[in-house]
């Protein structure tokens, strides 16, 4: 997986929440918390709830990568 940049922290928190999804590990992705501060909260606890991430300190629900 090719790490990128982005300008925009939906684009960024939307790329984080895939990479989770497509089970990549949240040590090579990032957290949801490192974007959360530049979001609406409506927007960052669906990304949470698309992606699996539990809603306390961004980790994964399941426990997982």
């Amino acid at each position: 997986m090719a790490l990128v940049q982005s300008p925009h922290p939906i684009l960024a928190a939307a790329a984080k929440s895939a990479a989770r999804k497509l089970g990549v590990a949240t040590a090579r992705a990032g957290s949801l918390d490192e974007v959360a501060p530049f979001l609406m909260e409506r927007d960052v606890e669906a990304l949470r709830t698309w992606a699996g991430w539990d809603a306390s300190a961004g980790v994964p629900s399941d426990g997982g990568p």
